[in-house]
């Protein structure tokens, strides 16, 4: 990930909920109440590799 920034905030929970769903591609859409956001990013194919050795 190079960059992160809120497009549009949604006060409404099921338009929120609808944008969560539509979704796709590079866009992360987080769901949340919380006044601020953490996103943990991890590299899942290094740890499939891993295991698979």
């Amino acid at each position: 990930m190079d960059d992160m920034a809120v497009i549009k905030g949604i006060n409404d929970s099921r338009e929120a909920t609808k944008e969560l769903v539509k979704s796709k591609d590079n866009t992360l859409v987080y769901h949340t109440g919380n006044e601020e956001i953490f996103v943990e990013v991890k590299n899942l194919r290094l740890i499939w590799n891993n295991n698979c050795s």
